[in-house]
């Protein structure tokens, strides 16, 4: 058993192997109910199981994963590059809802 630590909290992982992904994670995973849930750059979505890193499902896209994911009641928020805003369910994985918000921009602020 490995012990990690971080500055907000400290845990243990019991992880056999490595989970790998076929890119990089660059976003914040997000942690809900014992499952992790974390975007990668080869434009999936995954959530493992935080107890011993099982797959317990995969949601691809058409774009690389940079946003951190949001868990919001049954579901799971997040942008991908793909140029849409994915709801997806949160126990199967499976798509609810898709809105096309167009190419990756960056955010703007604009003073009055």
């Amino acid at each position: 058993m490995e012990r990690q630590q971080s500055r907000s909290t400290e845990w243990t992982s019991n992880w056999n192997g490595r989970f790998k992904t076929g890119g990089k994670i660059r976003s914040t995973p997000a942690y809900v109910d014992g499952v992790i849930y974390a975007g990668s750059e080869d434009g999936n979505l995954y959530a493992l199981e935080a107890s011993s890193g099982r797959l317990k499902w995969r949601y691809f896209t058409d774009g690389d994963l940079s946003s951190s994911p949001a868990v919001v009641g049954s579901t799971v928020l997040f942008t991908g590059g793909d140029g849409h805003f994915h709801c997806v369910d949160r126990a199967t994985g499976r798509l609810k809802w898709l809105v096309a918000t167009g190419p990756p921009a960056p955010l703007r602020v604009h003073r009055r």
